[in-house]
């Protein structure tokens, strides 16, 4: 029997009212790997909820001491209210935190973290994730896929965009901001690379390449970003 992969849609949660059909993927996405200003709130979580969506996925970034904090007081409410939620992680004292107060919940590690470790042999990703509860791991780097034949967690593989960098600057604002006034929300920009026929993909505050195939489907979930 073929295995079968899972759909997923990244979504803006703050466009909810212009996706169309998002309860016909298997999970969405939700928040930002890059930027700690776009953890959704309970409202949005819900509304996703009230559309006919079975599962979410939380993406979360780095942070800062006191988002962290916050976000932590945040996650008391969000599991109390829903129980369909996994965690995608970027900060391991997050991780730590949830294996102390939340070990039954699902998470893994989110992108950009992965880049690290992804390239780690494949008998000590196992041991990493095995030990840590982790169910996952999300990448963008489908030629990396085969070197993990022989794995005890599941892979959840990102397209079209191929992330190249992230900013702490907020490229919208043009500067590192205390209060968040979502400039980035609506948007994503092409970027053209000077001098070259290439474009870059700024989205939120990370940068993208385009990517134009799938190359390995040894994976257990398609996370789809619609441009």
């Amino acid at each position: 029997m073929a295995k079968k992969i899972e759909k997923a849609i990244i979504l803006n949660t703050k466009k909810i009212s212009y996706q169309k059909e998002i309860n016909r993927f298997d999970i969405v996405y939700i928040g930002s790997f890059f930027c700690e200003n776009l953890i959704p709130d309970i409202t949005e979580i819900d509304n996703i909820f009230q559309s006919g969506v079975r599962r979410v996925a939380i993406q979360t970034s780095f942070f800062t001491q006191d988002n962290i904090e916050n976000f932590k007081n945040k996650l008391a409410e969000i599991f109390y209210s829903f129980s369909n939620i996994e965690l995608s992680i970027n900060d391991l004292g997050l991780l730590d935190f949830l294996n102390k107060n939340y070990p039954k919940v699902k998470k893994g590690i989110g992108i950009p973290l992965s880049y690290d470790f992804m390239r780690m042999n494949s008998k000590s990703l196992n041991k990493f994730m095995n030990k840590n509860n982790l169910e996952r791991i999300e990448t963008d780097e489908d030629y990396l896929i085969k070197n993990f034949k022989e794995r005890d967690f599941l892979i959840s593989y990102h397209f079209p965009l191929k992330f190249i960098g992230v900013s702490r600057f907020c490229p919208f604002t043009r500067k590192i901001v205390g209060k968040c006034s979502y400039e980035c929300i609506n948007d994503i920009k092409k970027l053209k690379i000077k001098d070259t026929d290439k474009e870059m993909i700024l989205w939120q505050n990370a940068y993208f390449d385009k990517k134009e195939k799938i190359g390995s489907t040894d994976f257990n979930r398609l996370v789809i970003f619609s441009i």
